[in-house]
């Protein structure tokens, strides 16, 4: 720092801190909005499709006889589908608070000018505040609150500048900021518009691009000045061949830059990033802005000057930063434009200002880069007023081209507001006003395909995604016109445009994954498998491609395959993947575990990859923790109800609840009418034979109420089971449980007479006689054999019944 600028500082710690404060912030959006870029409009959305196949998930064997249990398994193929355009809210409110704040410093230091330019500056910023039309979003036409807004301001910043020229800088600031701020408050509380600040934002592109082209133009020679400072530091005799080499690399560069920029030359080498020159040519100016007391002499205090300074730099970093983050395109190319024109042109002639001016200092050895800014012959003032003409003379013979860029990237802005306050119609004419100012755009194209998307209609879609991808392509547009292709059954031109994505974007695993789904389609099964693999290696989420390849395995693999493509899959907790690979150890029939799985919350709404996670997870272990109820009764689930349904089936059977789960499937036989019945069908009466014919448990082990209903539950349709079952349970006084356990399993062994009779027997039990008749009768028609060697028996039964009603009468 120069002493000027030391000493400013040691008087005024508090604004330099707020203000440094604010500028880092400032920075720290410029930079995530650069880096992040289109990401924080347009993102890639997975769409998952669900398949399936059999397998085996039990064996057993009754009578010499071998059974298998079957069971559907699914797996999940996914490809990557870029969102429509969204708006970003939230930094179009960050940029116009930066915006305001910016100005606050202005007005502020406006405030400590000279008179007439004074007057001057005022001027300016009242052209600035009456651009925003504030009335609009008080749905007020007469300029009401316009007036007012500029009344108080004028009034302020007067009483400010005449009244109060001493008051602190800090203060004053202060006041502006404050100013601003509750003018911001009551349009959030009172405005009629439900979007005023979106409105704001776009209404103040046109003050700001004028700004930033005035601010930017005022540092475009830092650069030129950092080497002139590096290059004759301490004086020396190669000072002048120092200063000229660096310069003509710098502006070599520059130049590279704007012939990279206008089509010119498409070399494959690093071109200087015009944002990268703004954000050196700010912290430059901070550095020089004490050797240029001379230049404001008389117009301007140096802290006025450097409070000025402060405002305009947080202006066009801002600026910026929202055309990034709305991925405003034209908006963006209109703020490089002018950074490019700018340190190109006064580049060139503030080298042409310092040679004609100290060539003969050079020659002496002196440290030109203390009185640069007192030239022995022509002033700075010729040199920028040159330069002004042959950026002019650019811009006519490019037919103003940047200046149609500002203007485009207004109307888009227009139409975010218009998209956010759901008026479409407005929104597209505005869109459409856009393209008729720069038509290559991408921001306009790509928003009005999506418009078009959102309706259905995908042939217009398609001819606005061709556009958004002749000048600025991004992996999204390419990935959207591959979509809108294939609902318009062009498959192979879906294909191309892929193909096409992956020579401008040859790293994007996301086209290379759509790539490879589109050659399973075609029945290409190397491509496919080459670009799974390599969109594994460069996709953000490596996940996808790797499920997508352990599916290509379930449909096409053999058993040597799937093994392999299994032991090489990752452990992860995303549930394609881990679906996936449940799948083919089912398929399979693999018992060694897989770790880490994750299941989702039971409250939330499922997609089919959580849904193919849960189903194998049931299948694979049996016996899971999850409240399958709740995902069944969650109306958002309603398209996966029946799937769930079944899922539900084999959790109930396989935890013992044999009786309900048998239940819930002959509810499902009843209710489906689909191809899917006849799997149903068979499923059913296998797990019939199986609880009916095989012995799995010893009824000894029945001993108390807790174990006769326990196997039960595992064996309800197990005649020597159900009947020392139902001795225990009617000693132990449960007799209705016993009864319903009996009805049960007479739904489902109706042809057994040894049933029938114990059934008969608990009838008596429960003192429902007229039952038990019912009953003797059905076993005479069942068998009269059984019949008449039960009958003694019965006949005791009714005696000792008619004795107690006799004993009680």
């Amino acid at each position: 720092m120069t002493n000027q600028i030391s000493h400013l500082y040691k008087e005024n710690k508090l604004i330099f801190f707020i203000l440094l404060s604010i500028l880092f912030a400032t920075v720290i959006f410029y930079s995530y909005s650069w880096y992040m870029g289109i990401n924080q409009v347009v993102s890639w959305q997975i769409l998952s499709e669900l398949g399936n196949t059999n397998a085996i998930i039990d064996r057993f064997q009754i009578a010499n006889q071998a059974y298998e249990i079957p069971a559907k398994v699914y797996y999940v193929t996914e490809q990557y589908v870029a969102s429509t355009m969204q708006i970003n809210e939230l930094a179009s409110n960050i940029w116009l608070i930066l915006f305001f704040l910016g100005l606050s410093f202005v007005a502020a230091s406006v405030t400590t000018f000279s008179t007439y330019w004074y007057y001057g500056a005022m001027a300016a910023l009242i052209i600035v505040l009456a651009s925003f039309s504030i009335d609009v979003v008080f749905g007020s036409t007469n300029y009401l609150y316009s007036g007012l807004l500029l009344g108080l301001f004028i009034g302020l910043s007067y009483y400010f500048f005449a009244f109060k020229p001493n008051l602190a800088l800090l203060s004053k600031t202060l006041f502006f900021v404050l100013f601003f701020g509750t003018f911001g408050f009551l349009i959030s509380f009172f405005a009629k518009d439900s979007k005023p600040f979106l409105y704001l934002a776009a209404q103040s592109i046109p003050s700001a691009l004028i700004l930033f082209t005035v601010f930017v133009f005022a540092i475009s020679y830092e650069i030129i000045l950092a080497i002139l400072a590096i290059s004759t530091k301490g004086g020396g005799s190669n000072s002048y061949l120092n200063f000229t080499i660096g310069s003509v690399i710098y502006l070599l560069n520059i130049s590279l830059t704007y012939l990279h920029n206008i089509n010119y030359l498409n070399w494959d080498i690093l071109y200087f990033s015009p944002y990268l020159l703004l954000l050196i040519s700010i912290t430059l100016g901070f550095w020089s802005l004490g050797k240029k007391d001379v230049t404001f002499q008389g117009i301007i205090s140096l802290s006025g000057a450097f409070l000025l300074y402060f405002g305009l730099s947080i202006m066009a970093l801002a600026l910026v930063a929202f055309a990034f983050s709305t991925g405003n395109d034209p908006l963006l190319e209109a703020t490089e434009d002018a950074i490019i024109y700018a340190h190109l042109v006064m580049g060139v002639l503030f080298y042409a200002y310092i040679f004609f001016n100290f060539f003969r200092l050079f020659k002496q050895h002196f440290d030109v880069s203390k009185i640069i800014f007192k030239p022995l012959q022509f002033p700075l003032i010729y040199f920028r007023a040159g330069a002004a003409l042959v950026i002019f003379a650019i811009l006519v013979n490019n037919d103003f081209f940047p200046a149609l860029q500002g203007f485009a990237g207004f109307y888009n802005a227009k139409a975010d507001y218009s998209v956010a306050n759901k008026e479409y119609k407005l929104a597209e004419a505005y869109y459409k006003t856009a393209l008729a100012y720069e038509h290559q755009n991408h921001k306009s194209n790509y928003a009005l395909a999506s418009l078009a998307a959102i309706q259905g209609d995908n042939p217009t879609s398609g001819s606005y995604f061709r556009m958004a991808i002749q000048k600025k392509p991004t992996e999204y547009a390419f990935a959207a016109l591959s979509n809108s292709l294939q609902k318009e059954d062009l498959f192979f031109e879906a294909m191309f445009a892929i193909r096409d994505g992956l020579k401008v974007f040859p790293k994007s695993g996301e086209l290379q994954n759509n790539l490879a789904l589109l050659f399973e389609k075609s029945k290409i099964p190397d491509s496919t498998l080459k670009y799974f693999e390599l969109a594994k290696i460069n996709a953000h989420k490596s996940e996808i491609p790797e499920a997508n390849i352990l599916s290509f395995w379930i449909k096409n693999g053999d058993k040597a395959q799937q093994l392999a493509a299994l032991e090489k899959a990752s452990t992860t907790n995303y549930n394609a993947l881990n679906a996936n690979s449940l799948a083919l150890n089912l398929i399979l029939e693999k018992k060694d575990s897989i770790k880490n799985l994750y299941l989702f919350d039971g409250d939330s709404a499922i997609n089919v990859a959580n849904y193919a996670q849960l189903n194998n997870e049931t299948l694979r272990y049996k016996k899971i923790n999850f409240p399958f109820q709740r995902i069944i009764e969650n109306e958002k689930n309603f398209n996966l109800a029946n799937d769930l349904n079944m899922t539900y089936f084999f959790k109930e059977y396989y935890s013992g609840k044999k009786i309900l789960a048998l239940v819930m499937l002959q509810n499902q036989l009843s209710s489906d009418t689909t191809e899917n019945n006849r799997y149903k069908q068979l499923l059913f009466n296998t797990l019939l034979k199986k609880a009916t014919d095989e012995n799995v448990a010893d009824p000894k082990e029945i001993t108390d109420q807790k174990s006769a209903l326990a196997l039960l539950d595992r064996n309800p349709l197990s005649i020597p089971i159900i009947k020392k079952a139902t001795e225990v349970l009617n000693k132990e006084g449960n007799t209705k449980e016993a009864y319903e356990a009996l009805i049960a399993a007479k739904k489902y062994l109706p042809e057994s007479a040894e049933l029938q009779k114990v059934y008969i027997l608990q009838c008596f039990k429960i003192h429902m006689n007229q039952y038990a008749k019912d009953g003797l009768q059905a076993l005479k028609e069942l068998n009269i054999s059984e019949y008449n060697s039960f009958l003694p028996v019965y006949q005791a039964q009714m005696s000792l019944v008619e004795k107690q009603a006799e004993g009680f009468n």
